[in-house]
Formats: C-alpha cells, structure tokens, sequence
C-alpha cells in the first residue's frame, strides 16, 4: 500500500498551502512506527482494480468513515461504518468509476489514512 497522507488529528496544528500543491506542513508529525503501525490497520485490493476493490480494516472499534475521491477533489462515493467490532471487510464497486486515481480517505475520530487507488 502506498500512503500518500498519514496523521492523527490531534497533532495537526496548522496546515500551509499557499500554492496549488497538496504539500501541508505538520508541527507534529507522527514517528515511522506509529506510520507502520497505521498501514497495517488497512488493506486494500486490488490496486490496480478493474471492476471492485476491497477494503480491510483491521482492529476497528469505532466508526469509519470511507471517502473515496477523484483527483478533482470531487467525493465519488462515501460509506459510513458503524462502530464495527474487529476485522471488517467492505467490498466497493468501481465499474461504474472512469479509469484513473483516486484518493481513499479512511476516517476514525483520531486518525486519517489517505491511500492511492488506480483503476484500470
């Protein structure tokens, strides 16, 4: 899984950007292990996809909000979690989606997981 953004909430204190660039400067980044800890709370499959992708969370106990998000920053679609216990998997359909990127945003009360998705 590539991450493109990966904070707590808590510790964003102040976000810069005065270009057309999505580079956004933390006062408090999180350290590697919390980063790693983090991408091993998700998985998503396949990427490149082609007709659907799966999302695997693991270890959620709060509810989670999917985004999914086209490089216009137009929200294509938004799934709502309800406090889910466990492993929770939750399979998206793309085929009505146009080939390209899209952002994945994963969000709990205390964290953001943004993840690239490709579809072919």
């Amino acid at each position: 899984i590539k991450a493109l953004k990966i904070f707590e909430n808590e510790t964003l204190k102040k976000v810069i950007n005065n270009s057309r660039s999505n580079i956004k400067q933390l006062n408090n980044s999180a350290g590697i292990q919390t980063i790693e800890t983090l991408l091993n709370d998700i998985s998503i499959y396949p990427n490149p996809a082609n007709e659907s992708v799966t999302i695997e969370l693991i270890k959620q106990s709060e509810t989670i909000t999917i985004k999914i998000i086209n490089m216009l920053g137009q929200l294509i679609e938004e799934v709502l979690i309800p406090e889910p216990s466990g492993k929770t998997v939750k399979q998206i359909d793309l085929s009505n989606y146009a080939k390209g990127v899209y952002s994945v945003q994963v969000h709990s009360a205390n964290k953001t997981i943004v993840v690239k998705l490709v579809k072919n």
